[in-house]
């Protein structure tokens, strides 16, 4: 109030573009923003807890993109991802992009607009990845940050009469230097330029061609009268909201398909093993629980190969293989079949980087060997053999260097586990 005998100071109304602005601007509470960062932070979280945010392994185990394993029917990790990041620069980029320019497009067009995009740039955008293979692993919401991006260069250039006239300077500057500095980025070794085209081509025509903004109305004229100003509730057609709730129902479920298939904690128990039939055979082996398998071929001669584990996201391959003799060795003539094979063995190159190690092993009154080298890969690789009367048993594995350490001898542990089993034939 004013004090007797003074006039009370003038009320400055705000013209009628910019209140309306502001009110848009000040209304919507960034909701989409802030679930999806909590969301990144939380897989990083799981990411470190389960092996390291560089880990190639954990990062395939929770839902990488993978160009080929998506062919193979991982649908999930189109969208799963797009919530993973290789190390702290790489989440802090993104989430930079996300909360100060997804905060204020979010602001501007709201949350069902905004999640639509996200979910729609971060898909398409590693779909380009399918049809442009330029890595054989990705993560990172990138391809969303990149439609972020190129929605707001559009809106800058041609605002749809959302923005408030004085803020266009400020506001196409920014976006371009944005957009140029992201254009850089992408060109760097290691990063999956194909998810940033593709995202950014999502946005740019998402906003450019209206879809994205039906339904807003533009902002009011300066000089427009009070009858004159838009609903204060913009209405959003049925098809985005939709859209939205579908994009959101994806991201959860590829999330939980990626956690639940991949089962990156098992990496937490590389020691943990279990005893596996080997089908077709008469025998168990105790292989690492956290392989993949078991998997069975038959070849023409009646040689079964009992397989475990994938390379692309387990830690080892192991494959067990029961060899026929086509006749009984007898006892007077082991010995030499012994030596013979052993000369075989160490008369090998198959593509190994440095000779590779031949050791003789003795298991109960049967003999055989314990083959080590590096292949030209850098995967560490063994063999173990077991030479008995009416066949040979081979033990071959291949392990990540990375994972070396967590498997000394794997191959000679496997061919030791071996038992005669009551089931199988």
């Amino acid at each position: 109030m004013s004090e007797p005998g003074q006039i009370a100071p003038e009320r400055r109304e705000l013209p009628p573009d910019v209140a309306e602005f502001l009110r848009r601007h000040d209304g919507n509470g960034m909701w989409v923003t802030r679930a999806l960062s909590a969301a990144l932070v939380a897989m990083f979280v799981l990411e470190w807890r389960f092996g390291g945010t560089g880990d190639l392994l954990v990062l395939a185990r929770m839902g990488a993109f993978m160009p080929d394993r998506v062919r193979d029917g991982e649908s999930w990790r189109l969208l799963s991802s797009a919530f993973l990041h290789a190390g702290p620069i790489h989440l802090g980029g993104n989430l930079l992009v996300l909360w100060f320019l997804g905060g204020a497009l979010e602001r501007l067009l709201g949350p069902a607009r905004f999640l639509l995009l996200w979910g729609a740039a971060a898909l398409l955008g590693n779909l380009g990845g399918l049809v442009v293979a330029n890595a054989p692993i990705s993560v990172g919401a990138s391809g969303a940050g990149w439609g972020i991006l190129a929605a707001e260069a559009v809106l800058a250039v041609r605002p749809h009469g959302l923005l408030v006239a004085e803020l266009l300077p400020r506001f196409r500057k920014a976006a371009l230097v944005n957009l140029g500095l992201n254009v850089g980025i992408s060109f760097l070794p290691n990063v999956d330029w194909v998810a940033h085209l593709g995202g950014g081509l999502v946005g740019a025509a998402l906003v450019g061609s209206g879809a994205l903004i039906a339904g807003v109305p533009a902002l009011p004229a300066r000089d427009a009268r009070p009858g004159e100003l838009p609903a204060r509730r913009p209405r959003t057609p049925a098809w985005i909201v939709t859209g939205a709730v579908l994009s959101g129902a994806l991201c959860v479920l590829a999330v939980s398909a990626a956690l639940a298939t991949g089962r990156a904690w098992d990496l937490l128990e590389p020691d943990r093993v279990h005893r596996v039939e080997l089908p077709g055979t008469n025998l168990s082996a105790a292989v690492p629980a956290l392989l993949r398998g078991p998997e069975v071929s038959r070849a023409h001669d009646g040689t079964r190969i009992v397989g475990f584990g994938d390379l692309e996201v387990d830690p080892a391959a192991i494959n067990v293989t029961v060899f026929p003799l086509p006749a009984p060795i007898p006892d007077d003539a082991y010995a030499a079949q012994l030596d013979d094979l052993e000369r075989r063995l160490r008369a090998r190159k198959d593509g190994f980087a440095d000779t590779p190690e031949v050791r003789r092993v003795t298991l109960g009154r049967r003999g055989g060997f314990v083959v080590t080298a590096k292949l030209a890969n850098g995967l560490v690789f063994e063999e173990a053999y077991l030479l008995e009367p009416k066949r040979l048993l081979k033990v071959e594995a291949a392990i990540r260097p990375d994972r070396a350490d967590a498997y000394p001898g794997l191959a000679e542990r496997i061919l030791r586990s071996l038992r005669v089993s009551d089931t199988g034939v």
